[in-house]
């Protein structure tokens, strides 16, 4: 690994270059693809950059809802997120698991909290991937 450029720089770098000098010059029918690329690579970035935060942070939060009593209170919550990284599938299952207990009605009496810790989860992975989203968006909250 080099100390500099870090990869998110690189694909920083690559965006730019994609966006600004090579879209241009590019015959009109893969103008559309090279955006893509450029797109990918900014959100590559915004993911290297971002590190593992944001993935431990939803598990955390999937966790929440359906493992309540899985982690002590008293714990650091640095601990626990160290513990849900360790196996990423681990987070597609919950993601599994959550839906399906949605759809059977399980949280039905925990609606708002459902719905406050979904939001948060894909507010971060906007804040990746469509940076600026929440500023734009209508999402049905008041004020």
């Amino acid at each position: 690994m080099q100390d500099r450029p870090e990869a998110h720089e690189l694909l920083e770098a690559l965006a730019a270059f994609l966006l600004a000098d090579l879209t241009p010059r590019v015959p009109s029918e893969l103008r559309f693809q090279t955006l893509v690329a450029a797109n990918c690579a900014a959100i590559a970035a915004r993911e290297f950059k971002a590190g593992d935060d944001a993935v431990a942070h939803e598990a955390l939060l999937l966790s929440e809802l359906t493992d309540p009593g899985r982690f002590d209170a008293g714990r650091d919550p640095k601990a626990w997120e160290i513990e849900l990284l360790r196996d990423r599938d681990e987070l597609h299952a919950q993601r599994v698991a959550l839906a399906s207990a949605i759809r059977a009605g399980e949280f039905d009496d925990r609606w708002g909290q459902a719905v406050a810790s979904l939001r948060q989860a894909t507010a971060a992975k906007l804040a990746v991937a469509h940076p600026g989203y929440d500023e734009v968006s209508d999402d049905g909250r008041d004020g």
